[in-house]
């Protein structure tokens, strides 16, 4: 089953499921290597893929991933962004629940590439276990990975958690329901 990703997009990390894609100029080009600040996919890839748009979209890109199944994406955090303003002024400090949301956009990479979900809207249908381990701050990059644990659609299961090095942020557990978008 090959993913639903833009024509030409470049695969780095592209794991057991590479080698179903067929390649030609009209298909998909895949590439092992991956260099510094590159990803996987980039915002403009993963904009075909979910339907987040800025101010809201919350992936910079996406360092590996298999459809359906697991996604590592990053989020920098810039000083000028206007959560910044009010989320506190003198001492900013990147809420918890737009990391929550951040896990999640990044889990809706991996539903929302399978062929089955291209077009639909992975909505939440429950937060668990939700737990902040360290304050995430401007100049900051969020390390965002996703396993997904269930797929009974139209709802879906998955442990989200967000780094910052290798320090644990934000840990939770997230339901999805997948809707049409139509």
């Amino acid at each position: 089953m090959e993913p639903c990703l833009p024509e030409n997009t470049t695969i780095h990390h592209p794991g057991a499921w590479a080698s179903c894609l067929p390649l030609g100029p009209s298909f998909f080009q895949v590439s092992t290597s991956i260099g510094v600040g590159e990803g996987m996919l980039d915002r403009e890839q993963i904009e075909a893929i979910i339907p987040h748009r800025d101010p809201f979209l919350l992936l910079d890109r996406v360092l590996e991933f298999v459809p359906g199944e697991s996604v590592i994406a990053e989020k920098d955090i810039s000083p000028d962004m206007d959560v910044f303003k009010g989320h506190f002024p003198g001492y900013p400090v990147f809420p918890g629940v737009l990391q929550v949301e951040a896990l999640a956009q990044a889990g809706a990479v991996a539903a929302l590439s399978l062929p089955e979900n291209k077009g639909k809207l992975a909505l939440f249908a429950g937060i668990e276990k939700v737990r902040f381990r360290r304050q995430v701050q401007p100049g900051d990059t969020l390390r965002l990975e996703v396993q997904m644990t269930r797929a009974r659609p139209p709802l879906g299961k998955g442990e989200g958690r967000a780094y910052v090095g290798d320090e644990l942020a934000c840990a939770a557990t997230l339901t999805f329901a997948l809707f049409d978008a139509s």
